[in-house]
């Protein structure tokens, strides 16, 4: 295996040529699928060439490793991200950051996250719930807080909305 991942770094970084790169590290992926090295090389990769689908199918063989809930939430998190920017995949989005409330359901980025998605995507009633948890976890989080506002007029709820925002400000001048 270490003369792969030599192999694997001079395609990379001496001759530029990715693509024999990511073969090398696949192989070494062959020898042993759970090489966490060789998948990090693999995800930075991938993230250079924007290979999202390779980089997510990455991250999902990461977070089946990784031992503790917090490491798996930051690779979710990462997934979620890269789905909703890169991609432009909404429902896998809102798929992930579901993952993460499976997790863990109180999490702040996680509520947040879908929360923000479900704005978007006009599902107002169930986005409030998510924003309101995330700031149940985090009172001072004003980027929630601005969904939160966002999702309450996309209901038809101006009072809400105006109490939302207000409380944005209130919290911005403190």
């Amino acid at each position: 295996k270490q003369h792969l991942f030599r192999a694997g770094e001079i395609y990379e970084t001496i001759l530029e040529k990715n693509e024999s790169a990511v073969d090398v590290y696949n192989s070494i992926l062959d020898i042993d699928i759970d090489d966490i090295e060789a998948l990090g090389r693999l995800e930075a990769l991938y993230l250079r060439m924007e290979r999202w689908d390779d980089l997510q199918n990455i991250y999902q063989r990461k977070t089946d490793l990784v031992d503790t809930i917090e490491e798996k939430k930051e690779l979710l998190y990462v997934m979620g991200a890269v789905y909703e920017r890169e991609v432009d995949d909404t429902e896998k989005a809102i798929d992930t950051y579901q993952r993460v409330l499976e997790l863990d359901p109180d999490d702040a980025l996680g509520n947040f996250g879908l929360g923000e998605l479900l704005v978007e995507e006009g599902r107002y009633g169930e986005a409030v719930s998510h924003l309101e948890r995330a700031l149940t976890a985090d009172p001072r989080y004003s980027a929630a807080l601005l969904a939160l506002g966002r999702a309450h007029e996309g209901a038809n709820d101006a009072a809400a909305a105006r109490d939302t925002y207000r409380r944005g400000v209130d919290i911005a001048a403190a």
